[in-house]
């Protein structure tokens, strides 16, 4: 599996963007990607030498109690929309959703 490269100016801009958004996030500057994210790439891309893009994961709670509401996730989705668009460099950039949240349908509520 190749290794997933990130674009850090832009995981910057989008961080950034989202704290002046009032959104609390957690900012690693490392994170093993898994299968939730190379087997969708793999149907996008299939088995290349190189991923011919860079990713940003953004991950969401999709464990813990509170989990977010769907109204969060997509004002989430909205903010990052306009922190890709006032970015100074003219990307051509995708939002894929993929992950956890497949595995935690079960209701969730305080223990």
């Amino acid at each position: 599996m190749p290794v997933v490269d990130g674009h850090a100016e832009l995981a910057w801009h989008i961080a950034e963007s989202l704290i002046l958004d009032e959104f609390d996030i957690t900012i690693m500057n490392k994170l093993d990607v898994d299968h939730g994210l190379t087997v969708p790439m793999s149907l996008m891309f299939g088995q290349p030498d190189a991923w011919p893009v860079r990713v940003i994961p953004v991950a969401v709670n999709v464990v813990q109690y509170p989990p977010p509401t769907g109204n969060r996730c997509y004002a989430m989705g909205e903010a990052i929309r306009r922190a890709v668009l006032t970015y100074e460099d003219d990307l051509d950039v995708q939002v894929w959703g993929t992950g956890g949240m497949s595995h935690q349908l079960q209701a969730r509520g305080p223990a």
